[in-house]
């Protein structure tokens, strides 16, 4: 949608960050799928309404709430819909570190899982790059030279991603099933698989072992 690039554009031009920008073009994605001038609030509290973690839905609703006022302020909306939806809390969950012996035991599930669902929880455990961010990737992210993505310096992932960049050369990194960018919904399957496959149950911001890991992430 040609507004929500406008939209970004603008926030580049501003200053804001990339990895606030990556955020926001994930966030904003469901729209695509609106008519802007008619969506309603209900359909926005539909699209909030898909996102299984809280954290994820904050970030998306202030997403949401950022562009309408923006659309509003530029007179491409004649209403904002999105003012009349309040907050989303995120619940404060005590940090846990996972213990090594459950760690070998994810890692060696996640190994017979397909390429790109390998590649992508092999990349949150060997760098600290956040879930949102890993899933709004695009192959050309990837910066082979300095063996690095958005600054995070890649090691046990760097073969998967080569592998999996060589069979997509452009566009998103991480696909689903149907050939489309996968989704939040698509980790959150796959990471309920594998914590049902080893019989644990934890919340993963990323898969370090001896890091402490907090609430944004996969609940079990």
């Amino acid at each position: 949608m040609q507004v929500i690039e406008n939209y970004l554009e603008d926030l580049r031009a501003q200053d804001y960050s990339p990895n606030t920008i990556r955020a926001y073009r994930y966030g904003l994605a469901p729209l695509k799928e609106y008519d802007l001038g008619t969506i309603s609030a209900l359909d926005l509290m539909v699209i909030m309404g898909r996102n299984k973690d809280s954290n994820t839905a904050a970030s998306r609703l202030a997403a949401i709430k950022s562009f309408f006022r923006w659309l509003n302020k530029n007179n491409i909306v004649t209403h904002d819909p999105a003012a009349t939806l309040g907050t989303i809390r995120t619940p404060k969950t005590k940090q846990v570190i996972i213990p090594e012996h459950d760690m070998r035991l994810i890692r060696s599930e996640i190994k017979k899982t397909p390429l790109p669902v390998r590649a992508f929880f092999t990349l949150l455990w060997d760098t600290d790059i956040q879930i949102y961010q890993a899933l709004s990737l695009n192959t050309e992210d990837i910066d082979w030279q300095k063996c690095s993505v958005l600054d995070h310096p890649l090691n046990e992932s760097a073969p998967l991603l080569k592998e999996l960049c060589s069979l997509q050369i452009q566009g998103p990194l991480f696909l689903s099933s149907h050939n489309e960018r996968a989704a939040y919904d698509w980790a959150y399957r796959w990471w309920k698989k594998i914590m049902k496959k080893t019989n644990m149950n934890y919340y993963i911001s990323n898969l370090k072992a001896r890091s402490p890991v907090g609430s944004q992430g996969f609940p079990g």
